[in-house]
Order: C-alpha cells, then sequence, then structure tokens
C-alpha cells in the first residue's frame, strides 16, 4: 500500500510539471543566474563569482588552475591500456587549451563569460542567435576525465571565437541532483553561462535513470525553445568539436535552408518535413571513398543523440513527448519498460512522418567512454560498442588547442 501510495504522490507530481510550467519557468528565468550564483558561492568560498561585466580575476584563475592540475595528477598515476590512451591525450590536451585561454582573458581582461546570459535579464532585448549550442551535463564521479571541460574547451578553441560570436550562442544546462557537486560546472561556469535545471520531482521522488533523463532533456527542450534562436543545436556533456566546427555548421544550415525551399515547390512536395541532422554519426562498415562535406539526405543513424540540430519548429513537441512517456509509465505503475531519449525521439519522428539526416564527415566526436552508468566500466568490447566511434572524425587524435590568432582581432 505505501509503495502505491508513493507511486500515485509521483505520477501527480509529474503530471503537474505541465500546469505549473508557464509559471515557474518565467520564476525560474528570472532568478536563474542569482541562484547559480549562489549555489557557486556556497558551495566554494573560493570560487569567484562571474557575470557578463566582469573579468578573470587572480582567484578565478587560480582556482583553474588548481582544479585541473589536480586532475592530471590523478590522471598520470592510473595505469590507461592503449585503447584509452587517446581519450587521456585528449583530456590533457583540452584542459591545457582552456587555462591557455582563461590565461590570455586575463592578460587582456576580456570580459568573461564569454556569452552574455540570455536567462538572467528579464526582457532581454538581444536579437536571437543564430545558432544556439546547448549543452546537457552531469556530475560523472566514476570518470577521470573531465568531459564537460573537454567539450566546452574544444568548443571555444576550435570555433573561431572572434569571427562567429555574433551568430553563436553556448549555454550548459546542469541538470545533477545537487549542483555544487558538479565542480567542472563551476570552471566552465567562467567561460559559458551555466543555469542549473532542478526539477521538483528529482529531489523528492528519485526516478529511475532513463525516466529522469528524459524529463531533464525535455526541460531543456523547453528553455532552448524559449531563445528563439533559428537553428538550436543539442549536445551531450562528451562531444568533442571537429576544427572550425561553426563553418561545417554553416554548411549544415544552407542545405537545410534549400532543403526546406525545395520542399515548398510543388514538383518536390514529395519531400518530408525534417526534424534533425546528426552531427555525430558512428557509421559501422568503411565507405570506398570519405563522405564529401554536407548534410547526407538519404543516411540515419538510430541509437545516438550525442548531437544533433534540431528543426526549432518541432522541438515543443519532441519536449513533449519526452514527458508524455514518463507520464504514461507511471500511470501504468510500469517501471520496467525501457525509455531511451536517442528511441523515443526516433520513434516519434517514424509516427509524425518526419525525417532525420546525418552530417558528414562528422562535425562532433562521442568521447564518454567512462559512462555515467554507475559500475560501467570501458572494456574494450565497450569502447568499440558501447561508445562506437565515427570512422571520419577530421579531429582524430589531434590535440586541442589554443590559437592565440584568432582571439587577437577581439583586442582591435
Amino acid at each position: 500500500m505505501q509503495i502505491l501510495l508513493t507511486l500515485e504522490h509521483l505520477f501527480e507530481s509529474v503530471q503537474r510539471l505541465p500546469e505549473e510550467r508557464a509559471v515557474r519557468e518565467m520564476e525560474l528565468f528570472k532568478s536563474q543566474s542569482n541562484a547559480a550564483r549562489q549555489t557557486i558561492r556556497h558551495s566554494n568560498q573560493n570560487f569567484p563569482s562571474s557575470d557578463s561585466a566582469n573579468r578573470v580575476s587572480d582567484s578565478q584563475l587560480r582556482f583553474t588552475r588548481e582544479y585541473i592540475e589536480s586532475s592530471n595528477m590523478e590522471i598520470q598515476s592510473i595505469y590507461f591500456p592503449s585503447y584509452l590512451q587517446e581519450y587521456m591525450d585528449c583530456d590533457l590536451s583540452s584542459k591545457k587549451a582552456l587555462l591557455d585561454l582563461q590565461q590570455w582573458l586575463y592578460e587582456h581582461k576580456y570580459p568573461v563569460p564569454l556569452f552574455q546570459d540570455r536567462f538572467s535579464s528579464p526582457g532581454n532585448t538581444l536579437p536571437p542567435p543564430k545558432v544556439c549550442i546547448a549543452i546537457t551535463t552531469a556530475n560523472r564521479p566514476q570518470a577521470p576525465f573531465l568531459y564537460l571541460i573537454q567539450t566546452v574547451s574544444a568548443l571555444l578553441n576550435r570555433m573561431n571565437y572572434a569571427k562567429y560570436k555574433d551568430q553563436v550562442y553556448v549555454h550548459v544546462f546542469n541538470v545533477d541532483a545537487d549542483p555544487a557537486e558538479h565542480k567542472e560546472a563551476q570552471i566552465v561556469s567562467q567561460f559559458v553561462p551555466v543555469t542549473h535545471v532542478k526539477q521538483g520531482v528529482k529531489e523528492e521522488f528519485p526516478l529511475p535513470r532513463k525516466y529522469q533523463e528524459n524529463l531533464d532533456n525535455a526541460e531543456v527542450m523547453r528553455r532552448v525553445n524559449s531563445l528563439q534562436c533559428e537553428y538550436p543545436i543539442l549536445i551531450e556533456d562528451d562531444a568533442l568539436a571537429k576544427n572550425d566546427w561553426m563553418d561545417s555548421i554553416l554548411v549544415a544550415i544552407r542545405q537545410m535552408e534549400k532543403y526546406e525551399r525545395d520542399r515548398r515547390e510543388v514538383l518536390s512536395s514529395k519531400l518530408a518535413p525534417w526534424l534533425m541532422v546528426k552531427l555525430y554519426c558512428a557509421r559501422e562498415d568503411d565507405l570506398v571513398e570519405v563522405p564529401p562535406e554536407g548534410v547526407n539526405m538519404t543516411y540515419f543513424q538510430r541509437w545516438n543523440t550525442v548531437a544533433m540540430m534540431m528543426n526549432r519548429q518541432y522541438l515543443l513537441n519532441v519536449s513533449q513527448h519526452l514527458e508524455t512517456r514518463v507520464n504514461d509509465a507511471l500511470a501504468e505503475y510500469n517501471f520496467t519498460k525501457p525509455i531511451a531519449k536517442d528511441e523515443d525521439i526516433d520513434n516519434w519522428r517514424n509516427v509524425t512522418g518526419l525525417t532525420g539526416m546525418c552530417f558528414e564527415p562528422v562535425v562532433f566526436q562521442h568521447t564518454g567512454v567512462f559512462s555515467s552508468v554507475e559500475n560501467r566500466q570501458p572494456d574494450p568490447e565497450s569502447v568499440q560498442l558501447w561508445y562506437m566511434k565515427s570512422k571520419y572524425f577530421e579531429a582524430e587524435g589531434k590535440p586541442v588547442l589554443f590559437d592565440k590568432s584568432q582571439w587577437d582581432p577581439l583586442l582591435k
């Protein structure tokens, strides 16, 4: 009886989410920046707050350096087999590149974060960005590698920020139950805005991992939609960007704009509306030739949501679908059905008649060999199967580097 009452309470709690969303989101958006700073301030008294008017301080520089040096010492004390060596090299180079970037920002007193938080001030009059990168992250206590730092470092150091800063916006959404535990999120908040997404149902009634993951992603999609950016891109916190990734994104956008123009013509009316372009796909077989750069209109790979450019027209529909699936499972008191967001999204795509595509060669590589799933360790087989890598990642094995020449133009 107690279990049934708890499940009923849980179902009612989740069911109330859509009804309370409008009021709750407005309050969250108004208070997000202050709440985030208070969380950081309380979790580590030595970590300074920052906002769009701040510069990198001595204490911020010291905090980042000490944290990364401590992480490097831990990694160097671990024996990594050959199949994990490149992941260690990527981790080390990404952290160094982020430190080098921070040093440059410090020396030139350049304002940080590098993107103004679009949720922090009510009535924001900034024009919507063309491209919005939303990173969903949670703490991975069992992982020796700092995946979120890898991801943010590669995004910033491989995009040519001086060239594209007015066309792109990067925002991190921390869905960890305890924001103070996610130290990486505290580090990257010095470079990009970070929002701590805490849903009321999470604390009182812990859900199975896949169910909670769907609710978290549904919430992130709603918030991204509120930005009204033309092309939202959702990536996981272990998605490593290629060199000049923004150039490739603009290639994809031009092709999808042409696809939409063709679809509206009478002779091409059989073209289905598109839902997503996957920016990461793991080819299982070698192709005769490396695919030319661009959107492959005839190829779509299921089973991953590592990095995907979404059609904003359907973003709220996908968000609602993910949440509804959780509600349905709760209504049936059935927690045995697997609910994976990649499968759910793809099933919804099929039902609605929308199409999906892949960008090749890929823009992002999956680096998360240490899973967020408890006690799931990366042996050789799991690296090949669980964390399939693209055979055509242009930056494979290349370190993430800070390139001073891409940042100096900001001083002119």
